[in-house]
């Protein structure tokens, strides 16, 4: 009998465009059919994705996505696995989709542990959130090998903000290795 591969690539290989998905959020057309097919390939390439996102060496691999570095995790976590707590709100203005009950689900949605839709940011005072390293660390997550890896760097500086978005690229602050700013 002969066996069509599955249309959403599982459970062998991850395509390229499935592996940005499931990496950082990004959906270029990923061929997962639904959120249904995403959960179960983060399940089967779960070890493997977080192995090369965590790991220190910031070098992509392939055509893949720049790795978050340790103390970060990849989206798919978030989406799939992060505890329902978000991280914790630390001050700025603004009104995050997710702040709001009364928000369309749309509105609701979140990125990374904080909110991904946006009204009302003072650009001078944008809203500012705990570190992925120190939601990780309150929640007993981070490892003791991402802890040794980013021991004496500024934690801040590492993960999602919001903080970059207001300035010139070329005034923005030096980045730790695992730093995005996808907001």
């Amino acid at each position: 009998m002969i066996r069509r591969p599955r249309r959403d690539g599982l459970p062998g290989r991850l395509s390229k465009w499935q592996r940005w998905h499931l990496l950082t959020g990004h959906h270029y057309g990923s061929g997962f059919v639904d959120e249904a097919a995403a959960r179960e390939a983060w399940a089967a390439h779960r070890e493997a994705l977080m192995a090369y996102w965590t790991r220190s060496d910031l070098t992509p691999e392939d055509e893949s996505p720049e790795p978050g570095g340790p103390g970060t995790r990849p989206w798919a976590w978030w989406r799939f696995e992060a505890a329902a707590e978000p991280r914790r709100r630390l001050g700025g203005v603004g009104l995050g989709g997710a702040d709001d009950p009364d928000a369309p689900a749309w509105r609701r949605k979140m990125s990374f542990g904080v909110p991904s839709v946006w009204s009302g940011v003072d650009w001078s005072d944008v809203p500012v959130y705990e570190s992925e390293p120190a939601y990780l660390d309150r929640l007993g997550l981070l490892s003791d090998e991402e802890r040794r890896a980013i021991e004496g760097k500024d934690w801040n500086r590492i993960g999602h903000s919001l903080e970059d978005m207001r300035l010139p690229i070329e005034d923005r602050a030096p980045r730790e290795p695992g730093y995005h700013s996808r907001f």
